[in-house]
């Protein structure tokens, strides 16, 4: 798999890891996604809420994995409690990425007011 190049990688001083994150995110991969959250936290180079500098539209890493349906990456990501989770919500709610919603939903005490728009979302949807 591509953990253990990753891993060379990094060993070898790759930058951009928050980059690199967003894109195991955005692909699924869970394995690296956790690889790099490691190598994140021990280096003190945690993203941020702020951080957009991981993709140019602003899809943060808990975004696009709750977007494609990658529910075990959501779940990695949800447990670094970095990023908000509304937006996160109603995107896994539009495409019907239902053991996302509930991750999201377990995760946070949810606005009833973003409940019920992720609700409309769904419903406008298909995805009753």
């Amino acid at each position: 798999g591509h953990v253990p190049v990753v891993a060379v990688l990094l060993r070898n001083g790759a930058k951009k890891r928050v980059e690199a994150l967003w894109w195991a995110s955005r692909y699924g991969n869970a394995s690296v996604v956790e690889l790099l959250l490691c190598q994140l936290e021990n280096d003190c180079d945690r993203p941020s809420t702020e951080e957009d500098d991981c993709s140019t539209n602003k899809w943060h890493p808990l975004l696009v994995a709750s977007a494609l349906g990658h529910a075990n990456v959501v779940k990695l990501l949800l447990e670094q409690k970095i990023w908000e989770t509304n937006a996160a919500l109603m995107a896994a709610s539009e495409r019907g990425h239902d053991r996302v919603v509930k991750l999201l939903l377990a995760e946070e005490n949810q606005d009833k007011d973003q409940i019920a728009a992720a609700l409309q979302v769904a419903c406008q949807g298909g995805h009753i």
